[in-house]
């Protein structure tokens, strides 16, 4: 167990490394605390615009309490912070009253937008999801079942590539309303 810890203390120097430093290479993700960890990350980093493919807003990974106080944080920096979600997996009232959405919305602080687009039945098989930031960096699923995912912090031609993946989906996409 303290082995564990220590290597996850290593992993996650590591990530904050890359990501002040905009380093350009792979950074392995093998579970759910280096995604979280990873998501986290983005957010904080980010400066303009977080994109969000997924198949929904899962509590037990977006509802986690560091992720949702990133993201409040984000959109706290400026009217020009935008988080933009597409989700797989509906219906969107569900989407909709998850811890997640449901806590950046009330932020009485917050700044920055949301927007929420329906991609069920634009990407139904597609489980390769995403999160990309600024189109500098992103978090990307190599195997969803397993949590296996590659994150980079400076590679941004992938980046931007994700982001027009994501920019595709949106516009295929039904956006959702919010009442925030």
């Amino acid at each position: 167990m303290k082995r564990d810890i220590m290597q996850l203390e290593d992993y996650y120097k590591i990530v904050d490394n890359a990501a002040e430093k905009s380093e350009d290479f792979a950074i392995p993700n093998r579970d759910v605390r280096h995604a979280s960890y990873l998501a986290k990350t983005l957010f904080h980093h980010a400066q303009q615009e977080v994109c969000i493919f997924t198949g929904s807003l899962f509590d037990e990974y977006y509802g986690r309490d560091d992720i949702k106080s990133e993201a409040a944080n984000f959109l706290r920096k400026s009217p020009f912070t935008k988080i933009r979600v597409a989700f797989q997996v509906g219906p969107a009232g569900e989407v909709v009253s998850g811890r997640f959405l449901k806590y950046i919305m009330a932020d009485s602080e917050r700044k920055g937008t949301i927007e929420l687009y329906d991609a069920t039945k634009v990407t139904p098989s597609v489980t390769n999801h995403f999160i990309v930031s600024d189109a500098k960096a992103y978090r990307f699923e190599l195997n969803h079942d397993e949590f296996r995912a590659e994150a980079n912090f400076g590679n941004a031609k992938n980046a931007k590539i994700l982001a027009g993946v994501f920019e595709a989906i949106a516009v295929r996409s039904v956006k959702i309303p919010l009442a925030c």
